[in-house]
């Protein structure tokens, strides 16, 4: 399957990252996060642990540079929890389905961190 999106990669090396960063500097100031995100979980969702450790970075990105967008900081999250609960690190990943859900109170989105 071929990467149809520039913020879908599922393997992660030198030059896969620096295009990723090229377009994310010109991507508009309000989806950056959400390309985060996305590459992030995307690259959390495979096996090799290079990209996982890539995917988790640009996961954390998002918590650390976009925290008021609370629809992606509690999607960043969630994808942590995942990450971390695939890998058996349970203690981690409560802590991030936890700060989801706590992002998600009272909000008219879910990503089923409660599950």
């Amino acid at each position: 399957m071929g990467v149809t999106d520039w913020f879908r990669h599922e393997e992660w090396g030198a030059d896969t990252a620096a295009g990723f960063e090229a377009k994310l500097a010109k991507a508009r100031p309000a989806s950056r996060a959400q390309y985060l995100r996305i590459q992030g979980g995307t690259l959390c969702q495979g096996d090799d642990e290079g990209c996982i450790d890539a995917g988790r970075r640009l996961l954390l990105r998002v918590l650390e540079q976009y925290p008021h967008d609370l629809l992606e900081a509690a999607g960043a999250h969630a994808g942590l929890g995942m990450s971390y609960r695939r890998a058996g690190n349970y203690r981690n990943a409560a802590e991030h389905y936890r700060a989801c859900l706590e992002i998600e109170k009272g909000k008219s989105f879910d990503h089923g961190a409660d599950l």
